[in-house]
């Protein structure tokens, strides 16, 4: 049997300010499949944890200089 991990939710506006971007680059980033949205209610919106930490990384990785 699998089991799940539960996942961590944060509000919108917080992975916005964690991010250093606006909400509504979250939004897209959410419609684009790099961050994962949980739309609970018409304006509550959260966003995995989980995702936001996936998508630093890969950032991070994606900007490294080569070293030569």
């Amino acid at each position: 049997m699998v089991s799940k991990v539960p996942r961590t939710h944060i509000r919108l506006a917080d992975a916005a300010q964690r991010l250093s971007h606006s909400s509504s680059w979250v939004r897209k980033r959410i419609a684009d499949g790099s961050l994962d949205g949980f739309k609970w209610s018409r304006r509550d919106l959260t966003v995995s944890v989980e995702s936001i930490v996936r998508f630093e990384e890969q950032a991070r990785v994606t900007t490294q200089p080569s070293r030569q």
